[in-house]
């Protein structure tokens, strides 16, 4: 007997090409899943437990009381102490009662805005995972320059994208290494633009946990090149050549994704501890107010001024570049806070002559974020609008360089949200849309 079997075209036609149907159906959950369990597996460290209490306080004495609080083991400020605004502290599960006694001490009114960091954390990795598999997959549409807008990336996959963006627009872009970090990792820099015109540089990552920054340096870059093909940034293009270092602290950067999700400093092993805080590294007031002697501590400022490679590289490129007169303004973009300022950060009293200009243009950048998405920004140095911190980079530029505008920014979201550091994917397109407002009506603004 002779059988015959029949395969309708149809149906094989379609198996065939759309097979992402078939899999939506089984394979994708799973894969999903699994995913996510993988990648939040990688963030799971001492976390687990620890809340986040924000205060209010009132007067210096209670800030400098407040700072003895870091001494305690594992309690670290998500935004430190200052009569200005509110406090962040990060506090294990031991010391909680303890924290919250001492507040109270003072006269001040501790309230927790987050029960558990660790389940936030695992929330905003899990989101991360979904969006990357969702961009990369073969039925998503999604470009892999415009990726960048989608999730946030390691640090291999930013190296990657920068050289792959110069490589497709090579009479556009150029990227090179600034310097290697403590750990061996390339630090890399971009030049949209010929070299010839004025230059507005802008860097962020300086401090590892601030991934907001990092992506939005990254999504400034698409806008700028991908704005030529409907001429949305022609104009800026030809009067400015722009400048990036996306993760200035590279090692720092590559640990929040793997090891804490919460570490601030880079990698080189100190006395006792592990990490310096590049931002309190630069040869401005070094060791001044809103730093630390004491390695442990977040804001501890090193052993001598550019002793961290990390700051030290960018220093070298920062000098070599506005000695040749190519630069007229730098950004360094943080989170979080929503604060945009001016120098200087290490004192009240200090204030640059042209303070007046400055306050003027990051007014105009303050106004274009809130007319983009409603955010509100408040203007001003740090040391007068949230706290002292003395050897940042924004102040070593603005005092050692001859660039004229420097600004640093704390981006979304407000003083004590429920998020801070730890924001998922889906801010990273109104951050970005804001800080493209912010910095492009910077750029119309200034004066030359």
């Amino acid at each position: 007997m002779l059988i015959v079997f029949v395969i309708k075209p149809a149906r094989r036609k379609r198996f065939f090409a759309d097979p992402y149907n078939m899999a939506s159906k089984s394979l994708i959950p799973l894969l999903l899943a699994l995913l996510v369990v993988v990648t939040v597996a990688e963030a799971i460290n001492n976390y687990y437990g620890y809340k986040v209490i924000t205060v209010q306080a009132k007067t210096d004495e209670q800030v400098k009381a407040i700072r003895e609080l870091e001494k305690l083991e594992n309690v670290n400020f998500w935004k430190e102490p200052n009569i200005h605004t509110t406090t962040d502290i990060c506090v294990p599960p031991r010391h909680i009662n303890r924290v919250k006694l001492t507040l109270m001490s003072l006269g001040l009114e501790p309230k927790i805005t987050v029960e558990n960091v660790q389940l936030l954390i695992f929330e905003a990795i899990a989101a991360n995972s979904v969006a990357r598999f969702e961009a990369s997959s073969f039925r998503s549409g999604v470009s892999k320059q415009a990726r960048v807008k989608k999730y946030f990336l390691r640090l291999v996959e930013i190296d990657a994208w920068m050289k792959q963006l110069a490589a497709e627009n090579p009479s556009l872009i150029k990227v090179w290494s600034i310097g290697q970090s403590h750990e061996g990792r390339h630090t890399l820099a971009m030049r949209i633009g010929d070299g010839t015109k004025p230059g507005i540089f802008i860097d962020a990552g300086i401090h590892a946990r601030e991934w907001l920054a990092v992506s939005t340096a990254l999504y400034l870059i698409n806008e700028l090149v991908d704005g030529l093909k409907t001429g949305k940034t022609t104009d800026l293009l030809a009067k400015y050549d722009w400048y990036f270092v996306p993760v200035v602290n590279p090692d720092g950067y590559e640990y929040t994704h793997t090891n804490k999700r919460m570490w601030r400093k880079n990698r080189r092993p100190m006395s006792y501890c592990v990490g310096a805080d590049p931002n309190r590294n630069f040869d401005i007031n070094f060791g001044g107010a809103g730093t630390s002697s004491q390695s442990c501590q977040d804001t501890y400022h090193g052993t001598s001024a550019f002793s961290e490679p990390c700051a030290r590289n960018l220093a070298v490129l920062l000098m070599g570049l506005s000695q040749k007169n190519r630069l007229v303004a730098y950004m360094s973009l943080h989170a979080y806070a929503q604060m945009w300022f001016t120098p200087f950060a290490y004192s009240r009293w200090a204030r640059p002559d042209d303070i007046d200009e400055l306050t003027r243009v990051a007014k105009i950048g303050a106004r274009a974020i809130y007319n983009t998405n409603g955010k509100s920004y408040t203007v001003g140095s740090p040391a007068n609008i949230l706290y002292e911190a003395a050897g940042s980079s924004m102040d070593w530029v603005k005092a050692k360089t001859n660039i004229k505008y420097a600004f640093a920014m704390e981006m979304r979201p407000s003083m004590g949200s429920r998020n801070g550091f730890i924001v998922p994917p889906s801010e990273i397109v109104p951050a970005g849309e804001e800080m493209f407002a912010g910095i492009t009506a910077m750029a119309a603004a200034m004066r030359r």
